[in-house]
């Protein structure tokens, strides 16, 4: 079975080299590795073409988001399986061939899992530890309240093994217009086409925490696409016990992005009113949920400032 890595790469010249790399030296043959550069600015697509051998796939496009070009790769693959991997972080040798044959045996849907790779100075440090990993064997899935099992990692496109025809025969895609969330999203709408998953405690990617990253920037308003995420990955599941799996984890991102704003300068009057709208829809979940005294009372300070500088 030939696997396809796809690879997203916007501005990633210090890392995308390593990324390559890690995937030519699969110890698994049988793959095809599909990169696109999403526009980048440095020297990014220099980095690329320098790469000779020809399982190589070097797409460019203007620049429009990973998941435009991560749907432009999914439109290129020639594998029946697919992998993603982002362009700063890599495999470990084994794991193309690690989720090939767990698959081979198992016939279903195949999750692993990732070490943390943190940047200090001008050296990584890898931690393999951090992560937590479940028993190894077939996972029933009930829904996202099967998400209190951190190992699933569902929130997240990579550390999984998709089959391509479903993904191509149910019309499948990354929403390019949702620039937070939309992994999880894209799992989620894979999810309604699978029966069984296998996990596998293997810890096949390598992610690297960098400062600059995504997760890791001041608040834009961008990230308030994942509560249209969330609001769509909810009617998709339909299901009691994913209502309020949803509609915690709609007031978790309520507080965690309602105090990233308040950290900022961005006094935008329309993403504050929408910020105290969602805190305010969240609150009761939030309050009467299983969370530390500091933070509800944090919570409810939020709400005091949106209202005074949403109405002032």
């Amino acid at each position: 079975m030939k696997v396809s890595i796809i690879i997203p790469a916007y501005n990633v010249e210090n890392y995308i080299g390593r990324t390559l790399k890690s995937c030519v030296e699969q110890s698994y043959p049988d793959i095809e590795v599909v990169v696109v550069n999403d526009g980048s600015t440095d020297k990014t697509a220099e980095i690329i073409n320098g790469f000779s051998d020809v399982r190589v796939v070097k797409l460019t496009q203007d620049n429009q988001g990973v998941s435009a070009a991560r749907n432009l790769g999914l439109q290129t693959a020639t594998g029946e399986f697919c992998i993603f991997l982002d362009g700063d972080d890599w495999l470990e040798t084994d794991a193309v061939k690690c989720l090939a044959e767990a698959y081979e045996r198992e016939k279903c849907f195949i999750i692993s899992t990732y070490k943390d790779a943190y940047l200090q100075d001008d050296t990584i440090k890898i931690v393999d530890n951090e992560t937590p990993l479940g028993s190894e064997g077939h996972c029933a899935w009930n829904g996202y309240a099967e998400s209190s099992k951190p190992y699933f990692r569902m929130n997240s496109s990579c550390y999984k093994l998709y089959d391509v025809n479903i993904i191509r025969e149910n019309g499948l895609f990354f929403d390019s217009t949702i620039q937070n969330g939309e992994d999880g999203l894209f799992v989620c709408q894979y999810l309604q086409y699978v029966n069984n998953i296998y996990y596998l405690p293997n810890q096949l990617w390598v992610i690297l925490n960098r400062p600059d990253s995504a997760s890791r920037r001041p608040f834009n308003s961008a990230q308030m696409s994942i509560f249209h995420a969330l609001d769509r990955m909810e009617k998709i599941t339909q299901t009691d016990r994913d209502k309020k799996y949803f509609e915690w984890r709609k007031s978790e991102r309520a507080y965690y992005l309602g105090w990233k704003l308040i950290q900022s300068k961005n006094r935008d009057p329309q993403v504050i009113k929408e910020v105290n709208q969602r805190l305010r829809q969240g609150w009761a979940t939030y309050i009467f949920g299983e969370t530390k005294l500091r933070w509800k009372a944090k919570y409810l300070f939020m709400m005091f400032w949106y209202v005074c500088h949403t109405y002032k």
